[in-house]
């Protein structure tokens, strides 16, 4: 049997984060005061946008990303199987188009949000195969 275990929302975004890979990513992206505007450092002039999405930056990202594809996830579940009730209460009053509709879109919904790892993997290889 699972054990539950019970968190607030910070600590599960938090959870599985580098904290030293967060705060250099914080350290070499400074604001300007007031403006918000994005100062880049010299060294970014000379490497292509490619370059500087791999590596670490593109770890930071898939790092940052990872606790909402699982809450969504754990999410898509339960809201496919009502979907799919509501679709079939609709065949059962004679919508049968409507019906047919709503299985094909949560169906196509549900594949989407579970596979989203992957497709986020995929991404990551395209361009680090770029650079």
């Amino acid at each position: 049997m699972a054990k539950i275990q019970s968190m607030s929302i910070s600590e599960f975004m938090e959870r599985g984060r580098d904290k030293k890979a967060v705060n250099a990513v914080k350290a070499s992206v400074p604001f300007a005061v007031g403006g918000g505007a994005l100062l880049m450092p010299t060294s970014a002039f000379a490497a292509t946008p490619s370059e500087m999405v791999t590596g670490k930056m593109m770890d930071v990202i898939m790092g940052a990303t990872d606790p909402i594809i699982e809450v969504l996830q754990a999410i898509a579940y339960p809201a496919g199987i009502i979907g799919l009730t509501l679709a079939g209460i609709k065949m059962m009053l004679n919508q049968r188009d409507g019906s047919v509709s709503a299985v094909q879109a949560v169906g196509i919904g549900y594949l989407m949000i579970q596979a989203a790892p992957w497709f986020m993997e995929l991404l990551k290889m395209i361009v680090s195969g770029m650079a």
